[in-house]
């Protein structure tokens, strides 16, 4: 079985999605959706000036026609099996120590410290006969868990972040398995449709200003400042082709299907 694919990428400097559906049989009843997904910081040009755009989230829809999802095939997905890693550091520290009045006299130190599965104690002795004593204990809990750029979440989608939270700036997937599919008896038209979506609000965007354009449409109040960001995104999204403008845009399109 061939499939043909189809890729729009209208803001391919920004967000860039391509995808093959590969047979993993002669029979064709099983697939394998391979994909290619890049996202960077990037400045556009358009009619209103130069945006500086950037994508803290992106979401990876799929659309199935005649195909299901194989089970465990989604890459980047954790289950509520999979081992988290717990350490436990604690650090107790016990100090002794003689009064004024007892100058000249030798006081005790006990130091204990300990850090996972080690531990050392130091004493060291002397002789007074009042002493203080303080004890301070820490415990820190770190947890491991793996981190998934592109992590399976319900709904047939993908949640695209970096590890530390900031702009998308990487080759997420390239031409990696993102899923196995098989398909549905007796269906005619079997192929998926992929997109790149990303809400308003993950979106960082600037812009560089042609004051002998702008001065007399957007005067640099407050609320002003929040409209010209809507219009900016509106602007990116009809750039992207999509239909009416829902506080969501669609940067990338991608679609295989059967071409029997």
């Amino acid at each position: 079985m061939t499939f043909k694919s189809n890729n729009q990428n209208p803001l391919g400097q920004l967000v860039e999605l391509k995808t093959k559906l590969v047979p993993d049989d002669d029979q064709g009843s099983a697939n394998t959706l391979l994909v290619e997904l890049r996202a960077n910081p990037e400045e556009i040009e358009d009619k209103i000036g130069t945006i500086s755009v950037s994508i803290k989230e992106a979401t990876l829809v799929l659309t199935l026609h005649g195909l299901d999802i194989v089970s465990k095939s989604r890459l980047g997905q954790p289950t509520t099996g999979a081992p988290v890693h717990r350490e436990l550091q604690r650090e107790t520290t016990i100090t002794t120590a003689h009064s004024t009045a007892d100058e000249g006299k030798a006081g005790l130190s006990v130091g204990i410290s300990t850090e996972g599965p080690k531990a050392e104690l130091k004493v060291g002795i002397g002789s007074s006969e009042n002493m203080s004593a303080s004890l301070i204990r820490r415990e820190t809990e770190i947890i491991r868990e793996e981190f998934h750029p592109v992590r399976a979440i319900s709904g047939d989608r993908w949640k695209v972040t970096m590890k530390d939270g900031g702009a998308l700036d990487a080759t997420f997937l390239d031409g990696d398995p993102l899923c196995r599919t098989t398909s549905v008896k007796g269906a005619n038209l079997l192929g998926v449709e992929s997109e790149v979506i990303v809400k308003q609000k993950h979106l960082d965007v600037k812009l560089d200003r042609d004051p002998s354009w702008l001065s007399l449409r957007f005067p640099r109040t407050t609320n002003q400042q929040k409209i010209m960001k809507v219009l900016i995104a509106k602007s990116l999204h009809e750039k992207s082709g999509t239909g009416d403008f829902d506080g969501e845009l669609t940067f990338s399109r991608s679609s295989v299907f059967d071409e029997e």
